[in-house]
């Protein structure tokens, strides 16, 4: 997007009351909060114009980094409870991230997030509530479920705030053992679309966790149970696996069936795990002629000084349209994750998110959350992961939702959402 978009009589009347240049304007408003950017819309109808443009939401969130915060469950018996976190202390915090919808009498939970987006749903009766939410904007969107919770197959949003401020919710249902009934809702007509189409899968590929889509790239993902990733492509609706690097029975022993974790950068697909004490990075390419997937050996470094230099990599291949993972980073968490004198040994550990362009992994380990700087070999604490009001216990990336500062759902006409939601009598 130019600049150019954003010259318009709002913006003009905008930098009529200030003496800067125009970029220097633009650089400040695109540094604040949401809630500084709010309250800046009072100021004037020019303003408000102004900073309502879809030109400049997505100016926006061309500026920020991929994760900002992340929320996570903190008791396993009350999954409604939620803790935000912030990776950089000078963001605006969120001290109820469901206050957008108080008029409820019951608890909500957080199901997937996505780019600023939260997806919420009740067990209130027989028919579901859910809601897409943004707790930066306070603005909602009521969303009619259109299956029963045991059809579901897998569900996510498509949501990139740099792109478009529309979202859309792919669910895929179960039709039979061999096809997948597909249904899209979009926010910008606010209702599903008439034709579902019918996808050709294999549904004993299940995934681990259905309501947790991870959109990257054009596509949502799930991994599946079987060591693969189920992929979505957004544009031509077509659903299909991509193997994930091989790993031994072993692996799996050690806790290994748990989600990893996905990222991008410079269209590159990336993932982690933690296997033991060992995080692990690979990355792919996807071929942009057609919907296989070739992944090419890039490079392998070994971070960890029990691991001997020069090492073999195995490289899995298998026939047309499989991938071949690559060994990119290695390390081993015992030599670098330490309290004070003590050496932690971090057996259990999760890897939850990439951070910075996936130069940065969030760990969780051990009651905390960590990050590791993959090309430095830095690690700091982001913070201590507290249950039930103590911190213990390790963070599974199923109880781990990224969320990014974005201006999702301002442009939403407050009419809309009168008639969507259910007010309190």
């Amino acid at each position: 997007m130019e600049n150019r978009d954003l010259k318009t009589s709002s913006w003009t009347s905008l930098i009529s009351v200030c003496p800067l240049p125009e970029d220097v304007i633009l650089e400040i408003l695109t540094r604040l909060d949401v809630k500084s950017l709010s309250l800046l819309k009072l100021v004037s109808r020019g303003c408000n114009a102004f900073l309502s443009l879809p030109s400049f939401s997505l100016l926006y969130s061309q500026k920020k980094p991929s994760i900002t915060a992340f929320f996570y469950q903190t008791s396993k018996d009350y999954p409604q409870k939620l803790q935000y976190v912030q990776i950089d202390p000078k963001d605006e915090p969120i001290f109820d991230p469901p206050s957008c919808l108080g008029f409820l009498d019951y608890p909500v939970f957080l199901r997937n997030s996505c780019n600023g987006l939260l997806h919420w749903s009740s067990t209130e009766g027989t028919q579901r509530q859910h809601f897409i939410s943004n707790p930066l904007t306070n603005k909602f969107v009521e969303i009619s479920w259109p299956i029963n919770s045991n059809e579901l197959f897998a569900s996510g949003i498509v949501f990139n705030p740099a792109i478009s401020d529309q979202f859309r919710v792919v669910v895929l249902a179960v039709r039979s053992q061999q096809s997948l009934k597909l249904m899209v809702f979009s926010s910008k007509t606010m209702r599903w679309d008439k034709v579902r189409r019918t996808l050709a899968f294999d549904t004993r590929e299940l995934p681990f966790c259905p309501d947790r889509g991870v959109f990257l790239n054009g596509f949502l993902y799930w991994e599946s149970n079987r060591n693969a990733l189920i992929a979505y492509n957004v544009d031509d609706q077509h659903v299909h696996l991509m193997k994930l690097p091989l790993m031994s029975e072993l692996n799996r022993n050690l806790g290994f069936e748990d989600l990893g974790c996905l990222g991008e950068s410079r269209g590159r697909l990336h993932y982690c795990r933690v296997m033991d004490t060992v995080l692990s990075v690979w990355v792919a390419n996807q071929k942009s002629s057609d919907n296989s997937v070739d992944w090419v050996h890039q490079y392998s470094v070994n971070l960890s000084n029990a691991m001997c230099e020069g090492s073999s990599i195995i490289r899995p291949r298998g026939p047309n349209n499989s991938v071949n993972w690559v060994h990119q980073h290695l390390v081993n968490l015992s030599n670098v994750i330490c309290e004070g004198p003590s050496i932690i040994r971090p057996r259990g550990a999760r890897a939850l998110a990439f951070l910075d362009g996936c130069e940065c992994v969030l760990v969780g380990v051990e009651g905390k959350v960590m990050a590791y700087l993959l090309n430095g070999g830095g690690v700091r604490e982001v913070c201590k992961v507290r249950r039930n009001g103590f911190t213990s216990g390790y963070l599974r990336p199923s109880e781990f939702f990224p969320f990014v500062h974005s201006l999702a759902l301002s442009n939403l006409p407050s009419k809309i959402i009168d008639e969507l939601s259910t007010c309190e009598s």
